[in-house]
Formats: structure tokens, sequence, C-alpha cells
């Protein structure tokens, strides 16, 4: 590659925002994964399985993920850190848990 030419990179022209459970859901369905922002807590650093709620802990910062689908009363998610972490690399996390889906 020479001169700033990366041909596997893909640019957005614009982008949009999502509010609540039922706009979240119907844009997964339009347009796939959606990428969504949450405070992360000390607790979520252990997560393994099952469905998290914030119980303990201190906020940490701010945490970008890919929500791919949704339970009964959860998110399925996509993280970043690895197939190590929570369950193979992905979680759930309860409706409106700390700002997923606002």
């Amino acid at each position: 590659m020479t001169g700033g030419d990366f041909g596997d990179k893909k640019h957005a022209s614009s982008s949009y925002g999502l509010s609540g459970v039922d706009s979240v859901k119907k844009d997964i369905l339009s347009n796939g994964p959606v990428t969504a922002a949450f405070t992360v807590y000390e607790d979520f650093v252990t997560y393994k399985s099952g469905v998290y709620r914030h119980t303990s802990g201190k906020a940490l910062g701010g945490h970008a993920v890919k929500i791919v689908g949704w339970g009964a009363d959860h998110w399925i998610v996509n993280n970043s850190w690895n197939e190590t972490w929570g369950d193979n690399g992905t979680f759930k996390i309860a409706f409106g848990e700390c700002g997923i889906d606002s």
C-alpha cells in the first residue's frame, strides 16, 4: 500500500442514533447489528455467563460493543476483548442496563 491506499477500510458517510429497546430491535431487523456504548462497572469484568445486571463495584468507564440480537429480557452482544472473556467473547445484558440501549 502506498499513498494512503487502504482498500479494506470502509468509511461511513452518515450515522444516526437509536434510543429504546423497540427502536434498537427494529433497526437490527432492518439493518443488522448495531454499535452501542454502555458504562462498564467492576463486576462486568468477571462476567462468565447468564444475563448481566450491574450489582456491585464502581464505574470504570465507557465501552463500545456490537448488539447482534436479543432474548426475552436481554441483548446478545459481541465484545472486543477476546474469545476467552465472558461466554466465548459474547455476553448477555439486561435491557436498559448500564445505558446499553439509550
